[in-house]
């Protein structure tokens, strides 16, 4: 017959090394703005800042790629167009890429 009070720690200690496990490998998103004045001229809150008129594949690489044992790879990825916003000499816009792992 099982002891109840010797398998409820067990259990909650194999969830939490399955919840550690998947964060470590989770997808992640980060926003990236191009335009002129990298310093502080995107209208939003941005994790990284290009230059003017980036493609999707500059802010894709520039969002997920990654160094691991020495090689540099680039996750897959999806962009997503935020917005726009006039100004300088190109204008900003601004994408939530999401790095898949």
């Amino acid at each position: 017959m099982f002891n109840m009070r010797h398998i409820t720690p067990l259990c909650l200690s194999l969830a939490a090394i399955l919840f550690m496990s998947t964060q470590a490998f989770a997808d992640y998103t980060k926003r990236v703005c191009g335009g002129e004045d990298q310093a502080n001229g995107c209208p939003v809150a941005t994790d990284i800042m290009l230059g003017c008129n980036p493609t999707i594949e500059e802010v894709g690489d520039a969002a997920c790629t990654i160094i691991s044992n020495g090689q540099r790879k680039v996750l897959d990825y999806h962009v997503d167009r935020q917005g726009s916003h006039g100004g300088g000499s190109c204008g900003y816009a601004w994408y939530l890429v999401t790095c898949f792992r």
